[in-house]
């Protein structure tokens, strides 16, 4: 199949990056669902530049174009020196396993979320979800009105 419309990259953002972390956050599966809503960071920052949606080596200037294009000013706070990026990209995708510089908290409060403190950056996975989905949503309106042009992606899901 081949994701090229508007329509068909909505479909694919929905079904693989936006829906999948609230199931499994309603399951009780939070570190799973962090691993997703970590990498949406780059899957969102793929449509903000120009290299092909595959291209290696495009994980540190993806995360920050997601973050630069669709969240708010707490991500690009919490991401000053790449920090955010260091701890659920590159640590916490790659070792499955949050650094101790990561504090993921299934339940908290909004104030809480990507607060810093002593050099820990902490994560409350709903807040993530919620602030994700936002995200997904804005990227998905860019698609649609055309503010940004859909990549051209080939796959087999249906």
């Amino acid at each position: 199949m081949l994701i090229e419309t508007p329509a068909q990259h909505e479909y694919y953002l929905r079904k693989m990056v936006i829906n999948p972390p609230k199931d499994l956050l309603e399951q009780g599966f939070t570190y799973q669902a962090v691993l997703l809503l970590a990498q949406s960071f780059e899957v969102y920052g793929a449509y903000f530049d120009n290299k092909p949606f595959r291209a290696s080596a495009q994980s540190l200037k993806r995360f920050r174009l997601a973050i630069e294009n669709l969240f708010g000013y707490n991500y690009h706070k919490a991401n000053i020196g790449n920090q955010l990026y260091k701890q659920l990209r590159s640590s916490y995708i790659h070792t499955l396993l949050p650094s101790e510089r990561l504090l993921i908290l299934d339940d908290g409060l909004a104030k809480d979320h990507l607060k810093l403190n002593n050099g820990v950056i902490t994560i409350i996975p709903t807040i993530l979800h919620k602030d994700v989905k936002t995200a997904g949503n804005i990227l998905i309106q860019k698609l649609h009105d055309s503010t940004i042009k859909p990549k051209r992606i080939s796959s087999s899901i249906s």
